[in-house]
């Protein structure tokens, strides 16, 4: 699309109203949360060490956006990372007369950045249908990204999942998953169903997801399925208990006549590698998960969404450097 960036007027613009309009502010907002941020964990944390768990963890807002801080992951001095959601819709449309008719718009859901001794290193946004992500870190390959997807088609396009995901038919556990219907003995059966698949992920041990998907081809079938069942694993446990949790909120709720507090609708667990927000509707059973994590690597920055509609799973995608995985 920018095959000759030197020599396209149209591809320049764009970049540069990305930078402007989007890229620039944001990220001005986002090192200002997470200086503010580092100002009071340090009063609050002193010269603590280990750093206080109580404290090296908390929600806030910035710039609308619900946001999920951590200080410190796995132990990193001078690393903050912040997992945050947007529910805003689309935050800029990127055009003009210059460019007509190229013009993108800016809509994600998730963002997940690192910040380590005052500069972003990682940086990654999930779109809102959660099956790709774009870097503010490098706005001409975001801005070539959003761009494709103003001439495709928002469903699957086949030859770029060849190229960039894997798929293994039957590896899913989906029958396990789409237990989850409605009812207090149904949660109760999902709970099981996630122990079970739980106690099959520790019987596969621990295994890194994200770096078995990066080292696919020298992998065979079976580790890249023990892989992505041992995943699932420690997903569901999280997920299924949150859902258990939050129908006996709703119950509550409908008894009162009352609608369920805006505060409890937003959620957020730490598991293994990863951080989890799942954010529910005042409908049971629809809501949306999502987490980002290094999986155990440096910097790896997998994410994955998992959305449910009355009760059930319905799509599940895991993210990992240049590849995509349908898990449901």
């Amino acid at each position: 699309m920018f095959h000759d960036y030197d020599h396209d007027p149209v591809g320049e613009a764009l970049v540069s109203m990305l930078q402007e309009r989007f890229i620039t502010p944001h990220h001005s907002a986002l090192m200002a949360f997470v200086l503010s941020e580092e100002q009071q964990f340090a009063k609050l944390n002193g010269d603590r060490r280990p750093v206080r768990e109580d404290i090296r963890v908390s929600r806030r807002r910035f710039a609308g956006y619900d946001a999920v801080i951590e200080h410190e992951r796995n132990g990193e001095t001078g690393r903050v990372d912040v997992f945050y959601t947007n529910d805003q819709g689309t935050l800029a449309v990127i055009g003009s007369w210059r460019t007509v008719p190229c013009r993108f718009k800016v809509d994600f859901v998730y963002g997940h950045a690192v910040v380590k001794h005052g500069t972003v290193i990682e940086w990654w946004l999930v779109h809102k249908h959660g099956r790709y992500r774009v870097s503010p870190l490098d706005a001409e390959e975001m801005a070539k990204t959003l761009l494709y997807r103003v001439f495709r088609s928002l469903d699957y396009d086949p030859a770029l999942l060849r190229d960039r995901s894997l798929k293994l038919a039957g590896t899913t556990a989906a029958a396990a998953l789409l237990i989850c219907a409605p009812g207090a003995a149904a949660v109760s059966g999902a709970t099981a169903t996630a122990t079970a698949v739980g106690r099959l992920g520790q019987a596969f041990g621990a295994m890194n997801l994200g770096r078995v998907l990066g080292e696919s081809a020298q992998h065979g079938r079976e580790v890249v399925k023990n892989a992505i069942m041992a995943h699932q694993a420690l997903m569901l446990e999280c997920v299924v208990g949150r859902l258990r949790a939050f129908d006996k909120l709703a119950a509550e709720a409908r008894a009162s006549g009352k609608p369920i507090p805006d505060d409890h609708l937003y959620t957020h667990d730490l598991v293994p590698g990863y951080s989890v927000t799942a954010r529910f509707t005042q409908t049971p059973g629809e809501f949306t998960v999502h987490y980002s994590g290094d999986d155990g690597v440096p910097f790896g920055n997998n994410q994955g969404t998992v959305e449910f509609h009355n009760h059930q799973l319905t799509s599940w995608w895991f993210l990992s450097g240049k590849k995509r995985l349908k898990l449901v």
